[in-house]
C-alpha cells in the first residue's frame, strides 16, 4: 500500500494506492480459510463452524434456485468474497458456497440432508482441486467428500460472487458455461477465484 499527501486549500489530504494486485481489492476482505487442514480429525466441525459465520448472496441472479434430479428444491448461495479468493488460500480451504434444501428428501452426491444446508468447501491436494459438502445435521451419514473439481477460466476477473445450476457437460451451441435454471443431474457451479469458476467434476 501506497500512502501519499496531496494538499489542496492548504490542507493535506491522504490519499491510499495500490502498488500491484495483493491486498488491495477495493474494499473486499478476503476470504476466511478453513482453521484445519482437510481431511484432518475435526475437519467437519471446523467447516460447519466457518460456514455458519460467513455471509451469503441470497438475490436470485447472484444465487440459483431449482429442482435438482427434478425432485429437491435446492437453493445455491455464493459466499459474499468468493470470487476474491487467491489460490494460496483456495487451496488451504474455503467454503464458497451453502446449498439450502427446501425438500424433505436426501440427496447423497451433493451432501443435502433433508431441511438443511450443506457448506460447500473446496481445497486442494496436491494438483487436485476437491471439494467436500458437508451437511448441517447431526451426524455426517449425508456428507460428501473427496469431491474431484473443475476449475474453468473466464474471459474477464470476476467483480463479484455468482452462483449458478449447470447441466453436466457441454450444451450444445452454448459450451460448457451456459447457465440452466433446471437440468436432470444439475451441478453447482460458483466462482471460487478472480480468474476462476468451480464445479464438482460429477
Amino acid at each position: 500500500m501506497q500512502i501519499r499527501l496531496l494538499w489542496t486549500a492548504g490542507l493535506p489530504i491522504v490519499v491510499a494506492g495500490c502498488l500491484g494486485l495483493v491486498g488491495c481489492r477495493a474494499g473486499q476482505q478476503e476470504p476466511e480459510v478453513l482453521s484445519l487442514s482437510p481431511g484432518s480429525p475435526g475437519t467437519r466441525a471446523a467447516t460447519l463452524a466457518l460456514g455458519r459465520k460467513q455471509g451469503y448472496d441470497p438475490n436470485i441472479g447472484a444465487a440459483a434456485r431449482t429442482l435438482v434430479d427434478d425432485s429437491l428444491d435446492v437453493t445455491l448461495e455464493p459466499m459474499d468474497n468468493a470470487f476474491a479468493t487467491d489460490s494460496a488460500r483456495l487451496g488451504r480451504g474455503v467454503v464458497v458456497a451453502r446449498l439450502i434444501n427446501h425438500s424433505r428428501l436426501a440427496l447423497k452426491r451433493l451432501g443435502l440432508a433433508p431441511g438443511a444446508t450443506t457448506y460447500w468447501l473446496i481445497y486442494r491436494k496436491g494438483d487436485q482441486l476437491l471439494s467436500d459438502f458437508i451437511a448441517d445435521a447431526p451426524d455426517s451419514s449425508y456428507d460428501r467428500t473427496g469431491v474431484t473439481t473443475l476449475m474453468h477460466r473466464p474471459k474477464r476477473p470476476w467483480k463479484q460472487s455468482i452462483a449458478q445450476w449447470q447441466s453436466p457437460g457441454d450444451v450444445e451451441g452454448l459450451g460448457a458455461g451456459a447457465m440452466l435454471m433446471a437440468a436432470t443431474s444439475s451441478q453447482p457451479w460458483t466462482t471460487c477465484n478472480p480468474f476462476g469458476c468451480c464445479k464438482p467434476a460429477d
